[in-house]
């Protein structure tokens, strides 16, 4: 269910909108900044789908360190690009397959022991591993199986444990494929100016998904409050590594909005520094939040996010010659 849902309703600021083509601006767009991630995207998937083929079976066992190599490098390609909500990955749930988070009762260690206990082995068909539970089949649950120290000690037969594991695997590689190849083959995203409307938005929404869900969800209010196991990636020690890549992935998008008429430096200046700050924090941040002389520094953070997000709310419809409407964070 959708569990999030803000309105960032900005009306066009400024004595005058930039006139811009839409359709231009769009080929350029997809050109240098979705179909590249895409296709890294892809390539990462395919990678992995790779080294569960050859790294993981139940006579030999599984090559942890070569598979959890493979995952972070999939998963870092996915924090380059998730913010895109538009297009070819808002098709058959494929946002949600990719990665279940934020995630709610247990969902994704549900959906594993679901796969773990069943009885046949037609489940892992990719077929039908597509019609099982989403929160079964993503990132956020191989991440529980590579990384996860109750599921690693746990008696899984190893053969279970590598059917999994491939299942998602092949399921992340065929969605990733899919979604590059479609955008290659110029999707229909309906009318200029909308689609327009819409990227920005996305592009407006990863500030929440980054100051709401991923830092003030797990700081809380007090250091007392602090919930440290809500954080993305903590099991892989990835907590920070996601941020600052969803943080570059805004920089570079806003870069293409950039242009001698339209100087947007100060959003980018924010930027860097929100940046800066993020690179200076541990792989996993969250065990901060709990500590009240460290807590300063996500604060910090959540500071320099929301003051790039209010520059940005200003820029980017001026930029673009729009009105951004609402934007949803779907979560289970």
């Amino acid at each position: 269910m959708r569990f999030l849902l803000i309105a960032i309703v900005v009306a066009t600021v400024g004595s005058q909108a930039y006139a811009i083509d839409n359709t231009a601006f769009l080929k350029k767009t997809s050109a240098e900044f979705i179909i590249p991630r895409y296709d890294a995207l892809r390539d990462a998937m395919e990678r992995q789908r790779a080294a569960w083929q050859t790294s993981c079976d139940g006579a030999s066992g599984a090559n942890r360190a070569t598979l959890r190599t493979s995952f972070k490098a999939a998963a870092d390609a996915w924090s380059s690009i998730e913010f895109i909500r538009i297009g070819p990955i808002s098709k058959n749930n494929r946002h949600e397959r990719m990665a279940h988070w934020p995630e709610r009762k247990n969902a994704v260690g549900k959906a594993l022991t679901g796969l773990t206990n069943r009885d046949d082995g037609e489940v892992f068909q990719p077929r039908r591993f597509s019609e099982t539970s989403v929160a079964g089949q993503g990132l956020s649950a191989l991440e529980r199986l590579l990384f996860d120290d109750g599921m690693l000690s746990s008696n899984m037969p190893v053969g279970r444990y590598c059917a999994i594991g491939r299942a998602i695997a092949g399921s992340l590689a065929t969605i990733a494929s899919d979604v590059a190849g479609e955008w290659r083959q110029s999707p229909d995203l309906g009318e200029p100016r909308e689609t327009v409307t819409r990227l920005a938005t996305d592009l407006l929404g990863v500030y929440q998904m980054v100051g709401d869900l991923k830092l003030e969800a797990i700081m809380g209010d007090s250091a007392e409050r602090a919930r440290p196991a809500l954080a993305e990636g903590w099991r892989s020690g990835r907590t920070t590594h996601a941020i600052v890549l969803n943080l570059r992935s805004i920089e570079a998008f806003m870069q293409l909005i950039s242009d001698p008429a339209n100087d947007n430096g100060s959003v980018l200046g924010a930027l860097a520094t929100a940046i800066r700050i993020a690179e200076g924090l541990p792989a996993d941040f969250a065990p901060l939040a709990e500590d009240p002389r460290q807590r300063y520094r996500l604060i910090l953070l959540l500071d320099a996010v929301r003051a790039a997000r209010d520059l940005s709310l200003a820029f980017v419809p001026q930029a673009l010659g729009i009105t951004v409407g609402f934007n949803s964070l779907d979560g289970d």
